[in-house]
């Protein structure tokens, strides 16, 4: 990217989204952890994670210590704003490599930073290459994995930056994407970008070459499952975990390794819009996924039982959160 693109770039996209880079282990480890020139911001006192915005009182902030305390695996560290309204997807290639985008514009951007305090853009693709609305990577070939709106594929980004189509989907419309630890591909599909009940709905596991090994429908013994899957992961015990909506609103499920319902959660209490978008999966097992409608994160077992919920601007996160991803340390991004 020549220097006269990234200045178009950045005075095109406004510097509206922030990522809160958050720990989970209980002790802050001493990490490089740098962003980009313009908007590096550290807290100078391991004790105080955050620094203090104006207008806020005593009390609010008693409340984020005790936040903070009680939450070991999610804590302000570092943040820093990329040249993206808003960061839905992310993704960690290791501690200083990791992929961020925006599915509204369809910008999908690899970014560095290193130990001289600079965040660098590596590379950009744009909404005209490619119109995404999910993606993962595949730490086995590192490649991109993403799903592409416009033409209605699955597709790759080589590690030298090479596109290539790996599936099309035609007639359905691909949605979230991952990739399993045995080479799997896991891609949800719907009839159309819409949260309508639909018997063509479904999450399907394919081989890499495009052969479909496994259908988990949306709609089972005339019950609703889902009806537009946002995201999905891979736990440690080898289930499948899915943030998606339905007629309700939204839900936490996950599956067993046939295809079979373990749980479905809408996690907060009745009248408390629930919008999963983002989510991921700690080591130990745990799930943390963040509701889009008020900012508040979520911390499930592999049960999808709640353990606990944060608020964020109680620990110092004023944006609301979209997505999350554990980096190669377990440096919750």
């Amino acid at each position: 990217m020549t220097t006269a693109a990234s200045n178009k770039m950045t005075k095109t996209q406004k510097s509206k989204s922030v990522i809160g880079t958050m720990k989970y282990n209980t002790q802050l480890q001493k990490i490089d952890t740098l962003v980009k020139k313009h908007t590096y911001s550290k807290p100078s006192n391991e004790s105080r994670p955050w620094s203090s915005p104006p207008n806020v009182s005593t009390t609010q902030l008693k409340q984020r210590k005790e936040i903070v305390e009680q939450s070991p695996c999610i804590r302000p560290f570092v943040s820093l704003k990329p040249d993206l309204d808003r960061v839905t997807n992310i993704c960690c290639v290791d501690q200083t490599t990791f992929w961020i985008g925006d599915m509204s514009f369809g910008s999908i951007m690899k970014v560095k930073y290193n130990s001289f305090k600079t965040f660098t853009i590596v590379k950009v693709f744009t909404h005209s290459q490619c119109n995404f609305y999910d993606f993962c990577y595949d730490r086995k070939k590192d490649h991109i994995l993403y799903t592409d709106r416009s033409n209605s594929s699955i597709m790759s980004i080589s590690s030298k930056y090479e596109m290539q189509r790996l599936k099309s989907v035609k007639p359905l419309y691909p949605t979230c994407i991952t990739v399993t630890p045995d080479d799997f591909i896991f891609v949800g599909l719907v009839d159309e970008y819409s949260y309508e009940e639909s018997r063509s709905r479904e999450i399907v596991k394919m081989a890499k070459n495009g052969t479909v090994v496994m259908r988990i429908q949306s709609i089972q013994d005339n019950l609703v499952r889902f009806t537009m899957p946002h995201k999905i992961a891979i736990h440690p015990n080898n289930d499948i975990v899915v943030a998606a909506s339905d007629k309700t609103g939204g839900v936490m499920l996950s599956f067993d390794t046939e295809g079979q319902q373990k749980f479905k959660n809408i996690v907060t209490c009745p009248g408390v819009p629930f919008i999963p978008f983002g989510f991921t999966i700690s080591k130990g097992g745990n799930i943390i996924c963040c509701n889009e409608a008020n900012g508040e994160f979520y911390i499930l077992n592999s049960k999808g039982q709640l353990m606990k919920t944060v608020q964020s601007n109680l620990i110092g996160i004023s944006a609301r959160p979209w997505s999350l991803a554990f980096d190669p340390q377990q440096i919750l991004l």
